[in-house]
């Protein structure tokens, strides 16, 4: 983990956020309040704007600030990049499922 004051982030990349040095998650489900995974957008006034994130990797927010709290980083692993994009993916289409009531296809 990196203080997140000397890392150098690229847009559209997955970063692992902590309070603390040493916390890396091992089951992503469980994640606490105390990690957070969320794809880099931008800086906005000192602040880091976040696409995409997820505590757990069940639940999505979008266009999110970092909170304060978070002094660490790290870039997500392969199999993280995978579990991620494929969760918001599926919970993507499980919210506009259930905005339509049905899953209706074009012809």
């Amino acid at each position: 983990m990196k203080e997140i004051s000397k890392f150098k982030f690229q847009n559209g990349r997955l970063y692992l956020f902590t309070v603390d040095r040493k916390q890396s998650p091992q089951i992503r489900h469980l994640i606490d309040a105390d990690a957070l995974y969320g794809v880099y957008n931008s800086r906005h006034d000192n602040d880091i704007v976040l696409e995409i994130c997820s505590h757990d990797m069940l639940n999505f927010c979008f266009y999110a600030t970092l909170p304060q709290r978070f002094e660490y980083v790290r870039e997500g692993h392969a199999s993280e990049y995978r579990d991620f994009f494929f969760n918001a993916g599926w919970n993507a289409a499980f919210v506009e499922i259930n905005r339509k009531g049905t899953c209706h296809t074009r012809r």
